[in-house]
């Protein structure tokens, strides 16, 4: 998901922001935050209703038997069915999983939100910002999958900041991977926040570096 190019701008974009400040960024790109199975299945039923349909409308069932007027035998009609539905289910769940934005169309939109936060909480006490000596932790969580930015920061950074300077990071951050790359939409969220944290949360002549300034990718 990113070259080494893009890891080398951002880890050097969290050097500077950090040289400014006593908060510690920590930057995590995921592919998907979530399993989704239940997706893949719906599609899967999408897929056998189609392909049960088509084999129906295109390929009707008609006698064999002829001169006759009594009951038409149905098992033909019915392995059709079986088949098709069979065929239907397996190509709705391998083309979600192939193709990663059809499967996103089967998804409700507040499971996505809650995989998402619950991803980044778990990265959050998983890379131990939380634990971190100077609670100034705060995590920059971008999904790929579910196309979700997501920022939690520790208790003295988020006393500093407060929760709606922290949400308008997380605007500032979706918008910019609208139109540009992750590495260049991280290193303009870090450059700005930074700045504003320069002032409420400035460097410290006895800080150190409690966390790795490299860019994780999971």
């Amino acid at each position: 998901m990113l070259s080494e190019a893009d890891r080398s701008k951002i880890t050097q974009a969290v050097v500077k922001a950090e040289s400014v400040t006593n908060a510690e960024f920590v930057p995590v790109i995921a592919r998907d935050s979530g399993r989704y199975d239940r997706a893949e299945d719906i599609a899967g039923v999408w897929g056998a209703m189609l392909v049960s349909a088509a084999l129906l409308w295109f390929w009707p069932y008609e006698s064999s038997e002829h001169g006759s007027w009594g009951p038409d035998p149905r098992y033909a009609l019915i392995g059709r069915v079986v088949l098709g539905i069979l065929f239907g289910f397996l190509s709705g769940v391998w083309l979600s999983h192939l193709f990663p934005s059809l499967r996103r169309l089967f998804i409700p939109r507040r499971e996505i939100d809650d995989e998402v936060s619950r991803a980044a909480r778990m990265v959050f006490f998983d890379q131990r910002i939380h634990h971190a000596p100077g609670r100034a932790g705060l995590l920059i969580y971008i999904s790929v999958f579910e196309h979700r930015a997501f920022l939690l920061a520790d208790e003295r950074l988020l006393a500093a900041c407060g929760q709606a300077q922290l949400d308008d990071w997380c605007q500032r951050l979706t918008q910019q991977l609208k139109t540009s790359t992750i590495a260049d939409a991280i290193s303009s969220v870090l450059d700005h926040a930074s700045a504003q944290l320069s002032t409420t949360l400035p460097r410290s002549a006895d800080d150190r570096n409690e966390l790795n300034d490299a860019v994780i990718v999971i």
